[in-house]
C-alpha cells in the first residue's frame, strides 16, 4: 500500500481495514501468518524511518514501513503507476492526492490483483484469502 503517515483518512482507515481483516481470518481458522503488509511512503521528506515505525505503531498489525531518497521513491512510484501529488495546505503544511489501491501478490511474488478503497468488507477478506 502507497501513502503517507500524515494522512488524515484514507491510509490509516486502509490499514485497520486490513488489520480487521486478517483478525476475521484468523477467527475463522485461516493461517494468516505469511501475510505481508508493506507501507510504502509518498512523502519520503517528513516519512522519516522514525517516523514511519512510530505510526505504524499505532495499527494492531506487523508492518513493514518504507521510505527512501525522494529519487529513489519517486522511481518506484512511476514503476507501479502510483499518481501522488503535493496539495498544499495554509501556512506550509501539505497533504498528497495518492493511489489508494492496495497491491496484493502472491507468496511466489506473482501479482494477483487489488483490493480498492471502500470495497465492501466481505470482499476484501476474500481477496486477502486469496494470496495465503
Amino acid at each position: 500500500f502507497f501513502g503517507f503517515t500524515y494522512c488524515p483518512d484514507v491510509c490509516p482507515t486502509t490499514l485497520s481495514i486490513i488489520a480487521a481483516a486478517r483478525d476475521d481470518l484468523d477467527a475463522a481458522g485461516v493461517n494468516t501468518d505469511p501475510l505481508r503488509i508493506v507501507f510504502v511512503t509518498v512523502d519520503p521528506i517528513r516519512d522519516t524511518p522514525e517516523q514511519m515505525r512510530e505510526y505504524l505503531s499505532l495499527f494492531d498489525i506487523e508492518v513493514t514501513g518504507l521510505t527512501g531518497t525522494m529519487p529513489n521513491v519517486t522511481g518506484l512510484l512511476k514503476q507501479f503507476g502510483i499518481y501522488a501529488k503535493k496539495i498544499d495546505q495554509s501556512e506550509g503544511d501539505y497533504l498528497f492526492d495518492h493511489s489508494a489501491a492496495v497491491f496484493l501478490y502472491r507468496a511466489d511474488g506473482r501479482f494477483k490483483g487489488t483490493i480498492v478503497h471502500n470495497e465492501p468488507f466481505s470482499f476484501i477478506k476474500e481477496k486477502i484469502k486469496s494470496i495465503l
